[in-house]
C-alpha cells in the first residue's frame, strides 16, 4: 500500500490567509420484506417521473435504507447498485444511498469502490466524492445561517426589550417617543448601511478566490476528517492502478487492452479537481517521492505542484491520444460490454414503472397492463401459459396452420393430428361452445403471421361451437351471410377462409343506437343479454383490452376490444373465456367475465420478490461484500 499522503492544494493556497473559513460539520449516524419496500420506496423517489403517484411516502428513503440494512445489509446493498445498473436509473436515490452507506458504514463503501471500476463508473466515483464533500458544506452553511439568524433576532428582542429614557426636563412625554424613534431610525441606518457594506465585499470577491477557499475547505475536510480521508484515498488508488495499467499496455502497443478511465479521470483544474483536489491525490501516489529521486529535496508545495503537471503530461495525454487512435466501434464496444443487462434487470426496472403507477387512474392501468405482459413475455419460458392450461406438448392454433406452408413430406398430416389433439383439448374445457367468428384477411395481410391468426382462430372457433354455429363462419361485408366451411382435411379448410372477403369498416350506423335497438329486439323474445362481442384488431401495439357498452346498458358490458398480439395475448384470451350462458351470474363483475384483465395477467407474472432476487444474482455483483 502507497504510504500516506498529505494534501497541500494549489500553490496560492499556502500564501492565503483568508480571514474567515467555511466550517465543516461532522455527519452524526442517526412490511414484510424492508429490502423490497427500500426498492419501493427509491421508485416513488424518482424525480424524473412525469406523473408522479399519488401515494405519499410515509418517511424518507433514508428510513427505508436503515431498516432494509438492518434486515440484510448485502442484500441492499446490491439492491443499491441494480439501481444504477437499469436502463434509466434514478441516480439521485443511487447517490442518497451511497451517502447514508458512508455516514453509517464508511468502511463498507470505500472498500468496494473497485467494482464501480469494474462496472465503468469512473465518473461516479468521482461524483460520490464531491458529495460527501459538498454536503458537510452545505450543513455548515446552513448552520451558520441559522446561527446568524438567531442573532439577529437575539439583537432585535433586546432592542424592543430597552427601558425607555424618560426626557424629565421636557414638558410633554411626546419628546421622549420623538427622540426614541431617532434613536431607532439611527440605529436601522446603521444597519443598512453594514448590509449593503457587506454585500459590496461579497460582490468584490474574485473567482480566485471562491477557488482557494473551496480548495482549503478540501484540504481541512481531507486532514481532520478520517472516514472522508479513506474514502479519498480509495478512490485514488482505483484510478492510480487502471491508469498504471493502462501505461504498460500502452508501453506494450497493445493500445487495445487500454480502458477509457483517462478519459474520466479529471483535469488538473477541473471542477472536480478544484472542489475535492483529486489530481494531487492522484498524482502524488503515481509519482512518491521514495521512487523518484528528483523530488527528495524539493518542497512539499512545489512537489505537488510538479507530480501534477506530470500527471497530465506523461499519463493522461498520452492515455487520451491513444484512445483516439481506437476505431470508433471499439471504444463504444468498450463501454457497452460493462452495461450488459440481464434480463432480471430489465425485469426489475419493468416493476418500477409498475410501481410507480399507483395512482390508479385510467392510464396507469394501461401502462400496467403493458408492463406485465413485458414481464409474461420475457422471463416465461415460449407458451408457458397455453401449456400450463390446455396441457403439454399442444401447439397454438396459428402455429399449426403455419406448419401447412412447410415443404416436407407428412407435414400435413402431422399438422392434421397436431389440430385434432388441440380441439379435442379445448372441447374438453368447453371452450368456445356458444360462439361464431367472423372474420376478415385484408390482401395486404396475405402469409403473414396475422393471416395465420386469423385463418386458424375463425376455424378453431367454428369447429368448437355447438350446433346451430358449429363448422360455419361469417364474413366482414356489406351483406354478410353464414358461409358452411367446406374442406376434407385442415388444408382444404385454411385455404377456404383465406378467400373470405375482407371490410373496410365494422358498422356503417352509429354504433350505440344500433346495440341499444339489438337489446330491444332479444328483450322482446326472452332473452336477458344480447350475446357479448369481441373485436380483435390484429394491429397495432398491444394494448389493454378496453370493454365497451357499459354506458348503453347499466351492468352490462357488451363486449370488448382486443388490439395487437402475441402468443401470450392469445393464450390468455382462450384460458378465459368460458361458456357464454354462466355469464348471467357474473354480470356485476364486469371485466372478470372474460378473464384476460389486469388481474388474470398478474396471477401469470413473476412476483417482484423472485425478479429481485434474481437480479441481485448478476455475476456483477459478487464481488460487493460488507465490511462494517
Amino acid at each position: 500500500m502507497a504510504p500516506s499522503v498529505c494534501l497541500r492544494g494549489p500553490p496560492e493556497l499556502q500564501l492565503y490567509h483568508p480571514t474567515t473559513t467555511i466550517k465543516i460539520c461532522q455527519g452524526q449516524s442517526s412490511s414484510s420484506n424492508p429490502c423490497l419496500e427500500f426498492f419501493k420506496a427509491t421508485t416513488y423517489s424518482d424525480k424524473s417521473q412525469q406523473n408522479p403517484p399519488m401515494y405519499q411516502q410515509q418517511k424518507d428513503l433514508t428510513e427505508y435504507e436503515a431498516e432494509a440494512w438492518k434486515h440484510d445489509p448485502l442484500t441492499t446493498l446490491k439492491l443499491i447498485f441494480c439501481l444504477r445498473m437499469v436502463g434509466r436509473p434514478n441516480k439521485e436515490a443511487f447517490y442518497k444511498s451511497l451517502f447514508w452507506i458512508h455516514k453509517n458504514h464508511p468502511l463498507t463503501l470505500a472498500l468496494n469502490l473497485k467494482v464501480f471500476a469494474q462496472l465503468g463508473w469512473f465518473k461516479d466515483l468521482l461524483e460520490i466524492l464531491y458529495r460527501v464533500l459538498q454536503k458537510s458544506i452545505d450543513e455548515a452553511k446552513e448552520k451558520e445561517e441559522e446561527e446568524s439568524q438567531k442573532e439577529y433576532w437575539k439583537k432585535r428582542t433586546n432592542y424592543c426589550q430597552k427601558p425607555s429614557k424618560r426626557n424629565y426636563w421636557s414638558d410633554s412625554e411626546e419628546d421622549e417617543s420623538d427622540e426614541e424613534e431617532h434613536e431607532s431610525d439611527e440605529e436601522e441606518d446603521d444597519e443598512s448601511k453594514e448590509e449593503e457594506e457587506e454585500g459590496e465585499n461579497e460582490e468584490s470577491k474574485t473567482v480566485t478566490d471562491v477557488h482557494i477557499a473551496r480548495a482549503k475547505s478540501a484540504v481541512d475536510r481531507y486532514q481532520n476528517d478520517l472516514e472522508y480521508r479513506y474514502l479519498h484515498d480509495r478512490v485514488s488508488e482505483v484510478f492510480v492502478e487502471m491508469l498504471t495499467s493502462d501505461l504498460l499496455s500502452l508501453k506494450c502497443c497493445k493500445i487495445e487492452k487500454i480502458s477509457s478511465i483517462s478519459k474520466f479521470c479529471p483535469s488538473i483544474d477541473s471542477s472536480y479537481d478544484r472542489e475535492t483536489l483529486i489530481c494531487e491525490n492522484i498524482a502524488r501516489r503515481m509519482f512518491p517521492r521514495h521512487n523518484f529521486g528528483e523530488y527528495e529535496d524539493v518542497e512539499e508545495a512545489h512537489y505537488a505542484y510538479r507530480v501534477r503537471d506530470r500527471l497530465r503530461k506523461q499519463v493522461l495525454s498520452p492515455l487520451r491520444k491513444a484512445l483516439e487512435c481506437l476505431p470508433a466501434a471499439k471504444q463504444n464496444n468498450q463501454s457497452s460490454s460493462l452495461f450488459k443487462k440481464c434480463k432480471e434487470l430489465i425485469a426489475l426496472e419493468i416493476y418500477s414503472k409498475i410501481i410507480g403507477c399507483d395512482g390508479g387512474g385510467r392510464d396507469e392501468s394501461k401502462l400496467k397492463f403493458k408492463c406485465y405482459m413485458k414481464l409474461v413475455n420475457m422471463l416465461l419460458p415460449n407458451n408457458y401459459i397455453f401449456n400450463l392450461c390446455f396441457g403439454d406438448g399442444l401447439k397454438l392454433p396459428h402455429h399449426v396452420v403455419a406448419s401447412l406452408e412447410k415443404d416436407q413430406c407428412g407435414a400435413d398430416e402431422i399438422a392434421e393430428v397436431q389440430w385434432q389433439r388441440l380441439v379435442q383439448q379445448l372441447q374438453n374445457k368447453e371452450k368456445f361452445r356458444n360462439c361464431i367468428a367472423v372474420c376478415d384477411v385484408p390482401e395486404s395481410r396475405r402469409g403473414s403471421l396475422k393471416e395465420m391468426v386469423c385463418i386458424s382462430m375463425g376455424l378453431l372457433v367454428s369447429e368448437l361451437s355447438e350446433k346451430p354455429w358449429q363448422g360455419s363462419v361469417f364474413p366482414f361485408s356489406d351483406f354478410p351471410r353464414l358461409h358452411k366451411i367446406k374442406g376434407d382435411n385442415l388444408k382444404s379448410r385454411c385455404e377456404f377462409m383465406r378467400n373470405i372477403v375482407d371490410f373496410d369498416k365494422a358498422s356503417k350506423n352509429d354504433w350505440v343506437l344500433d346495440y341499444r335497438e339489438a337489446v330491444k329486439n332479444y328483450s322482446k323474445r326472452g332473452y336477458a343479454y344480447v350475446p357479448r362481442l369481441v373485436f380483435w384488431n390484429l394491429k397495432g401495439s398491444i394494448a389493454e383490452p378496453n370493454f365497451i357498452g357499459s354506458h348503453v346498458v347499466k351492468n352490462h358490458n357488451a363486449g370488448m376490444i382486443i388490439t395487437g398480439f402475441s402468443n401470450t395475448l392469445l393464450s390468455l384470451f382462450c384460458n378465459g373465456e368460458s361458456n357464454p350462458g354462466t355469464y348471467a351470474a357474473r354480470v356485476a363483475q364486469g371485466r372478470a367475465a372474460f378473464g384476460i384483465d389486469l388481474v388474470s395477467l398478474r396471477r401469470f407474472a413473476p412476483k417482484i420478490e423472485d425478479v429481485m432476487e434474481r437480479a441481485l444474482s448478476n455475476e456483477d455483483l459478487t464481488s460487493l461484500f460488507v465490511f462494517d
